[in-house]
């Protein structure tokens, strides 16, 4: 058996089952499937496509990427992971304090523009893909990371190629993450930042920052309360330079 995306399954599909039965997989039936996930994805929900393959060849005449071939496809599974209530209030905090959240997912790209819309992120033209990153060079990715909010479809690579072009540009970068896939990219970030409860620990050891909640809004509130601290900092060093250079210029004179 075999799951992933809709679009990179039906490219190893040579039939589907239908009623018990197998029949040629048509361009139209797949044209039809894929339509049915665009929507699916649309409504953002994460679609997940299903296959197998009858009779396996013996073990020693295949590699694994030779068996994943000329499967049967069975159909699609749609899964609702809601946001949390906090996400949406926490982004627009973010928004007014002068940070630029940008969402990077291996989702299809209709599923990350409804939920960057439900966020109520700007989703300046069309969603950014993997294929599209892949196909940049290194200055053209950082002119479209300076504006582009939404990324899908993105590999290890392209995260951090991201963040890359992000720092580029003079920009503080923090990401965030919880696979062994975002390792790179949490490492290379100004800002690291792993998830406590779901997060691996390859993700962890390479963050500099673990959310024991997995909650956006910590984020939000770390970032508050860095910033009272950096404020009293700068205060307090001020009023040191400015007590002591009274001191100075009495003792000079």
């Amino acid at each position: 058996f075999s799951k992933g995306a809709a679009d990179s399954v039906l490219d190893v599909c040579t039939q589907v089952r239908r009623e018990g039965v197998c029949l040629a997989l048509e361009s139209s039936e797949r044209e039809r499937l894929l339509s049915r996930m665009e929507e699916l994805a649309g409504e953002g929900i994460r679609v997940l496509a299903v296959a197998y393959r009858t009779p396996v060849p013996p073990a020693e005449t295949y590699t694994a990427s030779d068996l994943e071939q000329e499967l049967t496809f069975l159909g699609l599974v749609g899964m609702m992971d809601p946001l949390r209530e906090d996400v949406k209030v926490s982004v627009a905090e973010c928004q007014k304090a002068g940070i630029r959240p940008v969402m990077i997912t291996g989702d299809h790209p209709a599923m990350a523009r409804q939920i960057a819309k439900s966020l109520s992120m700007p989703v300046d033209g069309d969603v950014v893909t993997g294929l599209e990153i892949a196909a940049m060079s290194d200055a053209d990715l950082e002119t479209t990371a300076a504006h582009a909010c939404v990324f899908a479809r993105v590999s290890p690579e392209d995260k951090l190629r991201i963040v890359d072009a992000l720092q580029a540009q003079g920009e503080i970068a923090s990401m965030t993450g919880d696979g062994v896939n975002d390792a790179p990219a949490l490492k290379s970030a100004d800002i690291g930042v792993a998830m406590g409860i779901t997060g691996t620990d390859v993700a962890k050891e390479a963050s500099d920052m673990v959310l024991l909640d997995d909650r956006y809004a910590t984020i939000v509130s770390a970032v508050r309360e860095g910033r009272v601290i950096f404020d009293n900092i700068r205060r307090f060093i001020r009023f040191i330079l400015a007590g002591n250079a009274g001191e100075l210029w009495g003792m000079l004179l």
